[in-house]
């Protein structure tokens, strides 16, 4: 796992750009173009993104959705959609786990998806959109965290912090 640098400014300038595609979804993509600094999702994505783009590109409509993917060390969260639709990961939000790293970027993207499709009145959305991308975490965890005992908690808390919000139970 990378260190830990909770006052650092992230250096965003270097970026990768990963496409997800998936045939079962022809006529959708994701075009990511994801900060460096997120160098594990990055790592992630770019050796195969397969199973985060059959995971996720059924939650979107038709067409290429282009999303700038930030890091930022300050978050108090593993990640955040801001009013304006940027958003931004915080690399130690994910604890060094590729599949973690991934599963931070779909619930990410859902709330992201819902701001697109919803524009001034996603903020009035907040309790809603909480509870369906906690939903998308739990039913995709297993595609990503293969250890059951780490899988298991995983989706214990994803359950806790998605009954917060109303949902989940």
């Amino acid at each position: 796992m990378k260190d830990i640098y909770e006052d650092k400014d992230a250096d965003n300038s270097k970026r990768t750009k990963v496409t997800l595609r998936d045939s079962a979804h022809r006529d959708k993509a994701l075009s990511l173009d994801i900060s460096n600094e997120l160098s594990t999702l990055v790592d992630a994505l770019v050796a195969d993104a397969s199973t985060l783009a059959k995971a996720i590109l059924g939650e979107f409509g038709v067409g290429v959705h282009s999303i700038k993917v930030d890091a930022n060390y300050r978050l108090h969260d593993s990640g955040v959609v801001y009013q304006n639709g940027k958003m931004e990961l915080n690399p130690n939000g994910y604890y060094g786990h590729s599949g973690v790293a991934q599963l931070v970027l779909g619930h990410e993207l859902i709330h992201y998806r819902d701001w697109k499709s919803a524009g001034p009145a996603w903020s009035q959305m907040g309790n809603a959109t909480e509870v369906r991308a906690y939903q998308w975490e739990i039913n995709y965890a297993n595609k990503f965290i293969s250890n059951p005992d780490y899988l298991d908690s995983y989706i214990a808390d994803a359950t806790e912090n998605c009954n917060i919000y109303g949902g989940c139970g």
